[in-house]
């Protein structure tokens, strides 16, 4: 029968952990074309017809 050894959890002091992380971790903040296009019903709604007019023609090609 095998004993098992303790370990302590020890943690990093705020500052080494802040420090951890660079500009390139985090996630970028949308400028507001981007929010317009995201929140537009016109925007999405053509977006919608497009993309499925598209797949049609791809679905009608490979039945060919």
């Amino acid at each position: 029968m095998e004993t098992q050894e303790e370990t302590e959890l020890v943690l990093d002091s705020n500052e080494k952990l802040r420090d951890a992380y660079t500009q390139g971790d985090f996630t970028s903040v949308p400028n507001g074309i981007t929010r317009y296009f995201r929140t537009a019903l016109l925007w999405q709604l053509w977006r919608f017809i497009w993309i499925n007019f598209r797949m049609t023609l791809m679905i009608l090609k490979s039945h060919h």
